[in-house]
């Protein structure tokens, strides 16, 4: 959803998405294009993966101010 919403901004069209493709496949290969998606794909798990740790501490963090306050 974010990458449409960006393709009006950078002023590329159906057409121009199309050959920049198949440049990069002509330039890459499609063997190494399957491991590059490969590991973009393993790139985003793991920043997903580290969101996800942060947000919990972030949280944890919260609850344990809140029980700290409740006590005094």
């Amino acid at each position: 959803m974010y990458l449409c919403s960006m393709i009006p901004l950078l002023g590329l069209g159906i057409m121009e998405i199309g050959i920049l493709v198949l440049a990069v496949l002509f330039l890459f290969g499609g063997n190494k294009m399957k491991g590059l998606a490969r590991e973009i794909v393993q790139g985003y798990g793991k920043v997903k993966d580290v969101r996800d740790s942060v947000e919990k501490e972030i949280k944890d963090t919260i609850t344990t101010i809140d029980i700290t306050k409740e006590d005094k």
